[in-house]
């Protein structure tokens, strides 16, 4: 696996707090985290701190199966998920709405 397919996730995510001055209140998100090694970024990011570094408060939620993620993206339990595309595609798919980030109440 390469390398800038593990760290695109911790990218995208990075970018989205750009929004966040380290000033301001804490832009807080949800996000789903995959139990194998695709979600390694994002248990890193997390444990090193390099989201609150970016202004953002995240709270996470371990997912086994992609799908797992993305139904759980569908349902406004997270706000990123953080897996393959397949999971999401096969949801399409089927018909299912994928929610667009931020999720508004």
């Amino acid at each position: 696996m390469k390398r800038s397919a593990v760290f695109a996730p911790l990218g995208l995510v990075l970018v989205l707090a750009g929004a966040a001055s380290p000033q301001s209140k804490p832009l807080k998100i949800r996000l789903g985290v995959h139990a194998s090694i695709m979600g390694a970024a994002d248990v890193i990011a997390i444990r090193q701190g390099y989201f609150k570094q970016a202004g953002l408060e995240v709270e996470s939620r371990k997912f086994f199966l992609g799908k797992e993620g993305r139904d759980a993206m569908i349902a406004g339990a997270i706000d990123i998920n953080a897996t393959a595309p397949t999971p999401f595609l096969i949801g399409l798919d089927k018909g299912f709405r994928i929610p667009r980030w931020p999720s508004t109440p």
